[in-house]
């Protein structure tokens, strides 16, 4: 079955090309669709009776293909380093001599994407203030900005408000223009590892692309040798000079306070609010008879009435005091919640949650995948240590095990990162054992996970468990589930019919169609969440978008 929409060309072209596909499929198609009747007639009498051809008004597969097309030609062209006028070979090497020393000096080891720098004197244009990239292990570069409002604009999500913002990345030679690699593979230019080539640009607009010029690259250049001496004492400092620089962290030496952020859209970490559970178990450890109105009681008359982080609490040993200070590293900003998780831990390195915001901050996989395995251990030491009576599957309910769960879901997102389904799958499925309520939302990940290791008959599993009201992400993930098991099948067939009938922005985000933002609020966000939990899933296995959208009828 199958079949093959062409276009007119050239007669003999056509039917050459067509002889091609043909044995590039490895099947004669049932049926080709052509818009052109002579054409039609052309390969009816060619082919005989073997293959129906079907005149048509619309080729819809190939309108998707040149939709898709179209948007992908439409991002401008790179251009190449040296296709700036001034910019020699001599610069670019010393531009990649300084961009090997910032890589092997990883200096996001020591500031996060919240720390702005600004660059005292000297920086040209849009260059004054930067951050650094990399930590928590984003993407590693430099992003640039030409005044503090620009950057809060970004940290809260909103697009800045000026066009025209330089970055610098570093990535594998395949994402760089076809000219900056061939002039470092000519060259022989340095660098640190293979996705550390360093492409420095600034988008003007979405068809123009800006390249250093002579003056902006010798000022990266060095910066980046700047920041790469650069230590953590003097990023301490808040204000320091290396190489002729001068940098400050105005945030460190002024931190913004949580009101403040809030104000700019940026919410506080939830775990900050575990800060009333820690004060509540603490003051209930001497009344292990308590009842609930006894509970309640403590809470009214002691835990409120002024703000979370106000109310007083001084603590009686190292543990505890590690643990208010992670909970004052929550409200933190950029370097100074670096100095406090370092400051808990320096306390008590056996500190669960310092250890799990530890890991979520480290620049590098290593880093990460260390801390979280010192907070399962300390955190299984706790759980053995206290006695509890949480019922099996409900563990979540007693406070102190919460670091030791929050430490296994950090670490299952870890090897999720780096493609180890099996132990990712084996974490999230002792995370829903031990929380059946799953506080944390880990049933999406899980389901994720298992598509990305090709076990298709327990991701229908998870999703047939959520009953029939459930979401899109379950309804359209079951029926991808039996799409990857038996293919275009009834079974499946009937699945992805449900699925549309309840919810069919999906499909329609998922085939790049123009959706329906007018819909149901509801609808739209389930929409969104579905796509995001599933859009990997559904490019990357065969065939299964090209199922949906044989499938999908718009309305």
């Amino acid at each position: 079955s199958g079949s093959i929409q062409m276009e007119r060309g050239s007669d003999e072209d056509l039917l050459s090309g067509l002889e091609e596909m043909i044995a590039e499929l490895g099947r004669r198609p049932n049926r080709i669709e052509v818009r052109d009747p002579t054409l039609a007639r052309l390969l009816s009498d060619r082919l005989g009776n073997e293959i129906d051809v079907v005149p048509t008004e619309r080729l819809e597969g190939v309108e998707r293909f040149l939709d898709l097309f179209a948007k992908e030609a439409s991002s401008a062209d790179i251009p190449g380093a040296l296709d700036v006028a001034g910019v020699t070979v001599e610069a670019m090497r010393r531009f990649a001599e300084a961009a090997r020393a910032f890589c092997e000096a990883a200096p996001w080891r020591h500031l996060t994407n919240r720390d702005l720098i600004e660059i005292r004197a000297g920086a040209p244009p849009g260059l004054g203030y930067a951050v650094v990239l990399g930590n928590g292990r984003s993407m590693r570069g430099i992003g640039f900005f030409d005044n503090e409002r620009t950057f809060w604009d970004v940290s809260s999500g909103q697009s800045p408000a000026k066009k025209g913002v330089w970055h610098l990345g570093f990535d594998d030679v395949s994402q760089m223009p076809l000219q900056d690699a061939e002039l470092w593979v000519e060259n022989d230019l340095e660098v640190a590892d293979d996705d550390a080539y360093p492409v420095a640009l600034c988008i003007q607009s979405r068809h123009r692309i800006k390249r250093p010029s002579p003056r902006v690259l010798d000022f990266l250049t060095g910066l980046m040798s700047a920041l790469a001496e650069s230590r953590p004492e003097d990023l301490d400092k808040g204000k320091w000079e290396r190489s002729g620089y001068g940098f400050t962290l105005p945030f460190l030496l002024q931190p913004p306070a949580r009101e403040e952020l809030v104000q700019r859209g940026i919410l506080p970490d939830p775990r900050v609010f575990e800060r009333l559970h820690f004060l509540l178990a603490r003051k209930m450890e001497s009344r292990p008879d308590a009842t609930f109105d006894d509970l309640r009681s403590v809470f009214e008359r002691e835990l409120t009435g002024m703000p979370l982080d106000e109310i007083p609490f001084e603590p009686r040993t190292d543990a505890e005091r590690a643990q208010e200070i992670f909970f004052q590293a929550l409200d933190a900003w950029g370097r100074h919640q670096i100095q406090l998780v370092h400051e808990a831990l320096q306390f008590d390195p056996a500190c669960v949650d310092a250890l799990v915001l530890q890991a979520e901050l480290a620049g590098d996989v290593g880093q990460a995948m260390e801390s979280y395995g010192r907070a399962l251990e300390a955190g299984k030491e706790v759980l053995e240590s206290g006695r509890h009576d949480a019922p099996a599957g409900e563990l979540w309910n007693h406070y102190p095990a919460r670091p030791f769960l929050r430490a296994l879901h950090g670490m299952a997102d870890l090897m999720a990162e780096v493609g180890d389904w099996e132990t990712a799958i084996a974490c999230y499925t002792q995370l829903l054992a031990l929380d059946r309520s799953d506080h944390q939302g880990v049933r999406y990940e899980l389901f994720s996970a298992l598509f990305a290791a090709g076990q298709f008959k327990e991701a229908e599993g998870l999703a047939k468990a959520q009953g029939k009201e459930a979401e899109p992400v379950w309804t359209y993930g079951r029926a991808l589930a039996i799409f990857a098991q038996v293919g275009d099948k009834p079974k499946a067939r009937k699945a992805l019919e449900a699925a549309i009938s309840r919810n069919p922005l999906v499909a329609e985000m998922l085939l790049d169609f123009e959706p329906d933002f007018a819909s149901d609020e509801e609808d739209v966000v389930n929409a969104q969440n579905c796509v995001g939990t599933l859009n990997e899933a559904w490019e990357e296995i065969d065939g299964a978008l090209d199922w949906l959208y044989e499938r999908y009828e718009p309305g």
